[in-house]
This record gives C-alpha cells, sequence and structure tokens, in this order.
C-alpha cells in the first residue's frame, strides 16, 4: 500500500511540472570599430564591411555571411550590428584614389573588444615637370607665365609658375620653369597665361605626371595688322594730296605694260616707308588684274592679307572722287574689295571686271589692303 501512494505521488507531481527551454541572450550583436589616421592627414571617408566566417578559415568566401557596413569619415568610432555570434570577418574599404595604405582584414567577435584600424598615409612616388618655353626656331623665351590644375604637389587646387619667379625651381635657367616633388599619376592641365613679351600665348597641353614629364610651349610672335598700299616706285609717291594726314597712294598704269606671264610690277608698302611685298598687274585689253603678294619683311614674318580694297579708273580726278572724302581716301569706298580668312600672303588676280578699258590708255589705281604680320 505504501508503495502504491508513493508511486501516485510522484505521477502527481510528474503531472504539475512545466518543462521550458533554455534561452541565449537576444541579439543584434555589436561590433565597434575604431578608425585612427596620423594627425594632419586627409580625411576620407572609410567604408568597413563585416561577413559572418562560417567556416572559420578567417577569408570572406564561399558560405561567409554579410552582416553589414558602416562608413567613418576621418578617424572615429563606428558601430556594425551583427545578428550572429562567432568569428566576423572585418573589411576596410578605401576611397578610389586613396591616400592611404590598405591594411588586411580583422576578426571579430561581436558583443566583444572593439577591433582597431591604425591607417597610415601611403609612401607616394614623385616626379618633375619641366616646362620649356621657346619660340618656332627653337630659341628660349622669358617671361611666361603657367597654372598648373590640380597643384601636381598636393593633387588638389592650382599651382601658379612664373618663369624666374614664383614657384619655379630653376630660377636661372630662362625659358625652362621646373616643378619637382610631384605626385607621380596625377593628371594636370598645364595652360599658359601669360606669355613673353609680344607674343602669342600656346595652347594648354594636359599630361599624366610621371619620374619626368618635359611639356614645350612653342609661342609665336603676336600679329601686327596695319595698312598696306602700292606705290609707283618709292614710298609716298603720288599721294591723294599733299595736305593730307595720311599715306595712301595711288598709281597709274599704262595700257599693254604687263601680260598675264609677265606682269607689271610696283612695291607695297606698310608703316609708310617698310617694303613688304609687291602688286602685279596686267590687262588683257579689256579688264585690268591685280595680284596682291605680301612678303616678310627685315623684323617681321608675313601671316597673310587680311583685305583689300580696290579701285580702277580712267582718270585720277575720277578715282580721287570715288576714293577721298574730306581729305582723306575711304578704302571702303573702293569698288572691288574683299576679305580673306584664312588669311593668305596672295590673293591670286583679282578682275576689275566692272571696268572696260578698251579705249582707254592709262589707268589710275588705287591699290590698298590690310596686311598682318608676327613682329618680335
Amino acid at each position: 500500500m505504501k508503495k502504491l501512494i508513493m508511486i501516485a505521488l510522484a505521477l502527481s507531481l510528474a503531472l504539475s511540472i512545466v518543462w521550458l527551454p533554455s534561452v541565449a541572450a537576444a541579439g543584434p550583436y555589436p561590433i565597434t570599430i575604431i578608425k585612427t589616421i596620423p594627425a594632419g592627414a586627409p580625411e576620407e571617408t572609410f567604408t568597413f564591411e563585416a561577413w559572418r566566417d562560417f567556416n572559420n578559415n578567417g577569408v570572406i568566401d564561399t558560405g561567409d555571411v554579410f552582416v553589414g557596413q558602416v562608413d567613418i569619415v576621418g578617424a572615429g568610432t563606428g558601430v556594425i550590428d551583427s545578428p550572429y555570434l562567432g568569428a566576423t570577418i572585418i573589411h576596410e574599404v578605401l576611397s578610389a584614389g586613396s591616400a592611404y595604405q590598405q591594411l588586411p582584414d580583422q576578426i571579430a567577435q561581436p558583443g566583444c573588444v572593439p577591433v582597431t584600424f591604425n591607417n597610415d598615409v601611403q609612401v607616394q612616388e614623385l616626379g618633375e615637370l619641366v616646362i620649356l618655353k621657346q619660340d618656332g626656331s627653337g630659341n628660349a623665351l622669358v617671361g611666361a607665365t603657367f597654372v598648373i590644375t590640380p597643384d601636381p604637389k598636393t593633387g588638389t587646387g592650382s599651382l601658379t609658375v612664373v618663369d624666374n619667379g614664383l614657384n619655379d625651381e630653376a630660377p636661372l635657367n630662362d625659358g625652362v620653369l621646373l616643378v619637382t616633388d610631384c605626385i607621380i599619376g596625377t593628371v594636370c592641365t598645364v595652360e599658359e597665361t601669360v606669355a613673353p613679351p609680344g607674343y602669342e600665348k600656346a595652347a594648354p597641353q594636359t599630361v599624366t605626371i610621371s619620374a619626368t614629364v618635359t611639356l614645350t610651349f612653342v609661342n609665336t610672335p603676336e600679329l601686327t595688322c596695319g595698312t598696306v598700299c602700292a606705290a609707283q616706285t618709292q614710298p609716298g609717291q603720288y599721294l591723294f594730296s599733299a595736305k593730307q594726314r595720311n599715306w595712301f597712294t595711288w598709281i597709274y598704269y599704262n595700257k599693254g605694260w604687263g601680260t598675264e606671264s609677265v606682269p607689271y610690277e610696283y612695291p607695297i608698302y606698310t608703316g609708310q616707308t617698310t617694303l613688304c611685298g609687291t602688286l602685279y598687274v596686267y590687262d588683257d585689253g579689256t579688264h585690268i588684274f591685280v595680284n596682291y603678294v605680301l612678303t616678310d619683311t627685315e623684323s617681321c614674318t608675313v601671316a597673310g592679307l587680311s583685305e583689300y580694297h580696290l579701285q580702277v579708273d580712267r582718270t585720277f580726278a575720277d578715282l580721287k572722287h570715288h576714293i577721298v572724302k574730306g581729305k582723306n581716301p575711304v578704302p571702303g569706298k573702293a569698288e572691288y574689295k574683299g576679305t580673306l580668312d584664312p588669311m593668305q600672303p596672295a590673293t591670286s588676280w583679282i578682275e576689275a571686271a566692272n571696268d572696260d578699258i578698251s579705249d582707254w590708255t592709262t589707268a589710275y589705281i588705287f591699290a590698298h589692303g590690310v596686311g598682318c604680320y608676327y613682329c618680335q
């Protein structure tokens, strides 16, 4: 009887017990990342990824699960909340073109000790940029200023370099500008902002910095344009008026003086006294034909004629009537005129087609133009 009572009591107690499963602490589990950079180093955005290393081999590979990421700007602290306990790989992702060295991955235990990434600035290779300033003959020119964008020493902003002056590291070498300690791989645009006196600025150039890069900028002399005018035999001969305040001259041509193969020649002057070319004239018995040909002068190189103004008349009185207003000739009033774009050193033959010289003996001609030169 006693034994039955004990069994009944045991059953009663068993039926009254409620069994509860064991429960671990609830997630997420924080992973704290501490980021440091050297004092004065550039601030960048560093991205950190967390991967649960399920096969425990310390390498992000097949089977590992991405659990989150955090961005830290410069030095600072970030937290990634992981849903998993256990070994987790922390991978640092640097910005494109980062100034910092890549650090290896680290293993973190979520909810435990923080992981620290101490980044150092990369040891950058340095090169130099040499700028040579020359004329068309290869002679050094002094006095130019260049702006380099970005600044090849920092990779940001811009750097102004003045020949034998500001930021020129070859100050005793005319026409040679030197910039050292340039970051290799930097793409610079080099622009000449001030040309040597008397010269046109050269076009900008783009270059990628290497150990030594040499750029040559060739300048052409400044373009100078002015009046050119045909004279009979010498400057100032046959002025329209001795009282006028300019030097416009006219010429005369006797029919038959020239042929297309052997035209008659007149000198062309600029600046009143500087010989700068030849006007060739011939007739075919009916019309006058002229050809302007400009040439180099003692100090200038011809660029070409940009426009011409031509008047042909039977008498000097008619020529003066058509050209002169008050005391001064007005080239724009000429019957035959045109522009040359691009400029040309010669016009080829221009026919005075509206003037029939069949019964003329002499033609009176005003042959004016605008000539352009490169003068040093």
